[in-house]
């Protein structure tokens, strides 16, 4: 889920069951896609910091960088940066 005003990632979620099938990139790239139909200009996600977390190691292999901002609750502002 994405939110076209603020171009944050709000939600992204794949159950374990499912997890390791690249359904959470094909779901994250349909928000991305949808975000920038909208005219979205600066796609970002507050995501863990903590190396252990799934989704610490998600975004970046996947290509987004860590902007140097974290949110009011210590999560770390990823950014996915324009090609």
């Amino acid at each position: 889920m994405g939110d076209s005003v603020s171009g944050e990632i709000v939600g992204l979620a794949v159950t374990p069951a499912y997890q390791g099938r690249g359904i959470g990139r094909k779901l994250l790239c349909l928000v991305v896609d949808d975000l920038r139909a909208a005219g979205v200009n600066r796609i970002w996600a507050a995501t863990p910091s903590d190396p252990t977390v799934r989704a610490y190691g998600f975004y970046r292999a996947i290509g987004w960088v860590a902007t140097g901002e974290s949110s009011s609750d210590d999560s770390e502002i990823l950014e996915l940066r324009a090609d």
